[in-house]
């Protein structure tokens, strides 16, 4: 049976008139929608462990690179020569020295102070305390060398400045951690700091 040409032409313009006016669907469809979320899943897992591990890394660079600009402001200080307030009225052989104090006991942080008393050596409470720094909350001091009773104290001494090491020492070494890494401040007696 043969089917009319009007009817044929009758059902391809439905036909199209169906395919023009079909309403777009807005929205995703729930394969599109599961996709999406398999992959931001897939990155959160691979993301997130490591960005903490980089806060930590990265929170240990600073605290060496500020332990090292530290050492170097105690330096500056002694060299500037300036009188630290409260020094010289007890102490009349003060020599403006200042140093930097470090403390297994207090692993946290350090001090800078002004050799009061001269002796080349932190005492607490001859010595002025100029500044106590804090390391950031994941780093930690882990060891000193050389290290006698816990602690270790580099003193400048204008108008070189010298530096002694206390205990008697050619070159210290600070290493402070992170939990998982180690980083190194190296002082010799020539007064060049390496971090």
């Amino acid at each position: 049976m043969r089917v009319p040409a009007c009817a044929y032409q009758i059902g391809t313009q439905l036909n199209m008139f169906l395919i023009v006016n079909r309403k777009k669907e807005n929205g995703f469809s729930l394969i599109e929608l599961l996709t999406v979320m398999a992959i931001m899943g897939i990155l959160a897992v691979i993301v997130l462990p490591n960005y903490f591990v980089m806060q930590k890394r990265l929170a240990l660079s600073r605290s060496v690179q500020k332990l090292a600009h530290d050492i170097r402001r105690a330096q500056e200080m002694a060299m500037s020569a300036n009188e630290e307030p409260g020094c010289s009225a007890g102490y009349p052989d003060y020599k403006f020295s200042y140093g930097v104090y470090f403390s297994l006991s207090a692993p946290d942080s350090y001090k800078i102070f002004a050799d009061c008393d001269s002796n080349k050596d932190y005492n607490s409470p001859a010595d002025k305390i100029v500044n106590t720094i804090t390391f950031e909350k994941t780093v930690t001091l882990s060891n000193l060398s050389p290290v006698v009773a816990g602690s270790l104290g580099i003193v400048f001494t204008p108008p070189a400045p010298a530096v002694t090491i206390s205990p008697n020492s050619s070159t210290a070494e600070i290493t402070i951690t992170n939990g998982n890494e180690n980083k190194s401040v190296k002082i010799n007696m020539a007064g060049l700091i390496d971090d």
